[in-house]
């Protein structure tokens, strides 16, 4: 396989990847209840209390996990389908890949501002 392809591949997986490795860390900011410097769902709302910063690092594992396991699944399987059908055309994979990435990303930016509506009423 061309190794070009391979870069879409890795690119497209580690989006999922990370939302899923990130998992543990919500939930270990939201037992924790205090704002950190560094990690979580941080907006001026989540940081202005504990009760808030809490439920928002609840919430962005509870719904992130799914996310990130229902396109690690879809990534996965698009390129088994592609390499088993023999399709090397850099261009489908590319896309492949941008779609994937965009779609797991948008899923995410729709979660979160869900939580922040929440937190807000």
């Amino acid at each position: 396989m061309n190794g070009y392809l391979w870069t879409a591949v890795i690119f497209a997986l580690a989006i999922p990847i990370m939302v899923i490795g990130f998992v543990p860390f919500l939930r270990k900011s939201a037992a924790s209840g205090k704002p950190n410097l560094f990690f979580g769902f941080r907006t001026p709302t989540t940081m202005s209390s504990p009760e808030n910063w809490a439920t928002a690092q609840g919430l962005s594992a509870k719904y992130y996990l799914p996310i990130g396991l229902v396109a690690l699944a879809l990534t996965a399987l698009t390129y088994i389908v592609l390499f088993a059908i023999g399709n090397r055309d850099a261009n489908l994979w590319y896309w492949a890949s941008l779609i994937l990435t965009t779609a797991t990303l948008a899923a995410m930016l729709i979660c979160s501002v869900s939580i922040h509506r929440k937190l807000n009423r």
